[in-house]
């Protein structure tokens, strides 16, 4: 189960590059800042909620995470190759 947490975090850790990038600049970015925060929320939340109640969403906020109805089931969720190996071999 370790390396198939491992595998995971490997594929979530791309999605915050650019947020990091961000905060890391020496530039001033606090008007892209807002961007930047619905774009990672987003990206994190299609992982684990249906597409179709994001994009039916006003705000994120609206989203009631813990209802099992609008989480995607557990064949949804996006694994990548290397997890779904590792999984099965143990």
């Amino acid at each position: 189960m370790t390396k198939v947490y491992m595998v995971f975090l490997h594929s979530v850790l791309p999605v915050f590059g650019a947020f990091t990038a961000l905060l890391e600049c020496e530039e001033p970015m606090i008007n892209r800042v807002g961007d930047c925060i619905t774009k990672l929320t987003k990206e994190l939340l299609e992982r684990f909620i249906d597409l179709q109640v994001i994009y039916e969403a006003d705000l994120f906020l609206e989203i009631n995470y813990t209802d099992p109805t609008v989480q995607v089931t557990d064949r949804q969720l996006r694994l990548s190759n290397q997890a779904i190996y590792s999984q099965r071999r143990s």
